[in-house]
């Protein structure tokens, strides 16, 4: 499972939100932590925040589907710190 650490509850190590359901396999409860993780981090964005950097962040999360979605983010905010 590309040495990823399974645990028992997937949550924002920020403000300790869940996103993760224990009925489901671990590899589907990810995939749903990705999209909640990046709606989450959005979210943050919008409001004008700053999401934790990714090395930051739980050895479960640095997927690559994360890091990829992170790569895009960094330059995100660096464009708006320009633009301000």
């Amino acid at each position: 499972m590309d040495g990823l650490e399974k645990q028992s509850v997937i949550c924002c190590p920020n403000c300790k939100n869940s996103f993760s359901d224990q009925s489901l396999p671990y590899e589907l409860q990810l995939t749903i932590a990705e999209d909640l993780w990046m709606n989450h981090c959005e979210e943050m964005f919008r409001k004008g925040g700053r999401p934790r950097k990714l090395e930051n962040l739980p050895s479960y999360i640095h997927t690559p589907r994360i890091k990829a979605y992170y790569e895009k983010l960094e330059k995100r905010i660096e464009a708006r710190k320009e633009r301000t």
